[in-house]
């Protein structure tokens, strides 16, 4: 099989909004920095069911624990 490849590029002019011309979206930069709060979000989110889970766990509560 050929190998496939996916390029991404980046607008030179930003995108307007349909809904607001003189609105521009969000640079790059304030793009990665809400992916960056959205992961630090998830993963703290899956600490703490790691850390449910392992409680349950050593307390026989639950069967077994993959961590």
């Amino acid at each position: 099989m050929g190998e496939r490849r996916l390029h991404l590029t980046l607008p030179e002019e930003p995108h307007r909004s349909l809904a607001n011309p003189n609105e521009s979206h969000s640079s790059l930069r304030n793009m990665l920095v809400r992916f960056k709060r959205a992961t630090k979000a998830v993963n703290r989110l899956e600490m703490v069911k790691y850390s449910l889970a392992l409680v349950l766990w050593k307390r026989k509560l639950i069967p077994e624990f993959v961590g």
